[in-house]
């Protein structure tokens, strides 16, 4: 059985896969931009060519939007190829599975996807997922909670309106009075169309419900007043978070954060009570964002490890461009192996989209097989 995987639109990648081999195309940009369209189709009709191959398999995205997906339709229709569409999260997490040589008869693991965007099953956007899986299925069993993304694409551009969205859906919109008011990133917010943000979350008029954990991180650096307007490339944000908050890590506590026994969802209020709180106090930036981080690690962990216990799982996968985070990836490993089990994570096939073809290959040959 050949493969095709046409992978995501952003840090595109194609994946050739058949006979026990798997070849992952080189980054191709984001498919956004027509000349790299015009790249992704003449790589893979390069590889293609050397390698004497065509698919008997597509396997694309399931996002309606994307042009790898679309790429893909017209591929198998073109080829006569059978076509499949495959869940965003699933693949990220065969890409590790596949990435950590696990076998396709393996038991299900507890694969935690940590990332930006992606199509859920549900019609929502996902990006903070507990998924109890392997190559052939998954099942979700947690989540972050999904906050409002206002603005739609433009809330991955601009963290204010994640700010805005998850102070509002946390402690309500009348978030801005006392204390809170005078920080200087709740001033630069107020000049905001705040009123506007808050009828489109209201009315869900271009305001889709995520529970992305890059968003979560967005907004902790837009209240620590980084990239508070804009980003100008992707993961800027929270790539300066990490960076602010390395030289802290070792003096910083977790805030007390708690889940609620059973609860399937992660909430995020008394995080930002807590990261609010030290803002009010003058604590250093540097040690708040250290806080965060540690406590984003001891919530994942704990979440992760419950629900291990509960679905007799021996092995944890981390996957999503969000674990490309040092200290979060290496926080949730050193739980893991504290708490006895295999943690497995990305090495040479990267955590973020740039790997989702291999996960998509894998996962449609493991469909393919039964």
């Amino acid at each position: 059985l050949r493969v095709l995987a046409t992978g995501g639109d952003l840090k595109a990648a194609f994946c050739l896969a058949g006979n026990g081999h798997a070849l992952l195309s080189q980054h191709l940009g984001d498919l956004d931009e027509v000349k790299n369209q015009d790249a992704w189709r003449k790589s893979l009709a390069l590889c293609q060519d050397i390698f004497d191959t065509k698919p008997d398999l597509v396997v694309t995205d399931r996002h309606p939007g994307y042009h790898s997906s679309r790429f893909g339709v017209e591929i198998a229709r073109q080829t006569g190829a059978r076509l499949l569409q495959g869940q965003h999260h699933h693949a990220h997490l065969a890409s590790c599975l596949a990435g950590c040589g696990r076998a396709f008869d393996a038991p299900p693991v507890l694969g935690v996807v940590l990332d930006g965007v992606g199509f859920g099953d549900d019609g929502t956007i996902w990006g903070g997922e507990f998924l109890l899986g392997n190559y052939r299925g998954f099942r979700r069993l947690a989540h972050f909670d999904p906050v409002a993304m206002p603005g739609g694409d433009k809330a991955s551009l601009e963290p204010w309106r994640n700010a805005y969205a998850h102070l509002a859906h946390a402690l309500g919109p009348d978030f801005l009075a006392g204390p809170i008011g005078g920080l200087p990133f709740a001033r630069s917010l107020a000049e905001k169309p705040l009123a506007v943000l808050a009828r489109m979350i209201e009315r869900r008029i271009n305001a889709p419900p995520a529970s992305s954990a890059g968003r979560l991180f967005d907004a902790c650096a837009a209240m620590l007043c980084i990239c508070f307007e804009r980003q100008s490339y992707e993961g800027q944000a929270g790539m300066e978070l990490e960076a602010l908050a390395t030289p802290f890590v070792d003096r910083a506590e977790v805030w007390p954060l708690t889940l609620s026994s059973g609860d399937p969802v992660i909430p995020w209020r008394g995080l930002w009570q807590a990261l609010l709180g030290d803002l009010i106090a003058g604590v250093e930036p540097g040690l708040i964002a250290a806080r965060f981080h540690k406590t984003l690690i001891a919530v994942i962990s704990q979440m992760a490890l419950r629900l291990c216990r509960e679905n007799a799982v021996g092995a944890i996968a981390l996957s999503g461009g969000v674990f490309q985070n040092r200290l979060l990836l290496e926080g949730v490993l050193a739980d893991i192996a504290a708490a006895g089990l295999e943690g497995l994570a990305h090495t040479s096939i990267p955590a973020n989209d740039g790997g989702l073809a291999l996960g998509q290959a894998v996962a449609g040959l493991a469909v393919s097989c039964d």
